[in-house]
């Protein structure tokens, strides 16, 4: 499972293993795993390169770059990009929605477990000069907790 709340990371049956990439390849990834069909590489190229000298030539670099670096799941051809594998914020929003319809405690916790911290901890985007987080606030823990609670 392709691990992106908190610091991008593989989690296999022996735990999880960091995922070392550059900003840009993260962001291309974490782009390519949350959406539900394949990216156009034109789009990927405006969305995540516009500053380059030649943005598809930057997409086509890290796009090989993330190969060299992800074991599966990266899909490429001449016209879109895609990651399929799970991914642990799906699990989590699937989680959440059935915590909020009021699962067992266990199952609860299981969801819950998931939520290691922001989406993609730690990446920013420059902007201006200007670095800016990518992650929002977004429904953790607790707020899932106290939203559940008080609906009781």
């Amino acid at each position: 499972m392709l691990c992106l709340l908190g610091p991008a990371a593989m989690a296999d049956t022996a735990g999880l293993h960091p995922l070392k990439l550059r900003p840009k390849a993260l962001a291309l990834l974490a782009r390519l795993a949350l959406t539900f069909e394949p990216q156009q590489r034109g789009l990927l190229a405006e969305l995540l390169f516009a500053e380059a000298a030649n943005p598809r030539d930057s997409l086509r670099w890290h796009l090989s770059y993330l190969r060299a670096h992800m074991p599966e799941g990266l899909e490429v051809d001449r016209t879109a990009a895609s990651v399929r594998m799970p991914t642990d914020a799906g699990a989590f929003r699937i989680g959440a929605e059935k915590i909020l319809n009021g699962v067992s405690l266990s199952e609860a916790s299981e969801t819950l477990a998931l939520y290691r911290g922001d989406l993609c901890a730690g990446l920013n985007a420059t902007y201006g000069g200007m670095d800016f987080p990518i992650s929002r606030p977004a429904a953790t823990p607790s707020t899932i907790t106290s939203r559940t609670c008080s609906s009781s």
